[in-house]
């Protein structure tokens, strides 16, 4: 069985979110920097719409990096792929044999190529 982990990218600082929770109700919290504690010690809620949360797939590529939805792929002939869920088959799309060269957050100019 897979773990189930997320990634976290905030579309207005256009960062990732080190420290996040997602909570059952759905809603996710941060680690907010305070004055007196500047890491972070108190969680506030965070507008969902100001953050795109990206599940990790379960595979690794052939550097033995994880893979997420929406990182870049490249294969044996240069070819770029963005991951991504398929939804009528089910399954990850894009990420076998491949290797993670970005993602579409950090990395936009590579979804030019």
């Amino acid at each position: 069985m897979r773990p189930i982990k997320f990634r976290a990218w905030d579309k207005q600082n256009k960062r990732w979110i080190v420290d996040f929770q997602v909570m059952p109700n759905g809603t996710i919290r941060r680690l907010k920097p305070t004055e007196d504690h500047p890491e972070g010690l108190e969680w506030q809620s965070v507008n969902g719409e100001d953050i795109d949360l990206v599940q990790y797939t379960g595979l690794k590529d052939k550097n033995g990096k994880e893979i997420y939805e929406g990182d870049v792929m490249k294969n044996y002939d240069y070819h770029f792929f963005v991951v991504e869920w398929n939804k009528k088959n089910a399954r990850w799309d894009n990420c076998f044999g491949r290797e993670v060269i970005g993602n579409i957050y950090e990395n936009p100019e590579l979804l030019e190529k």
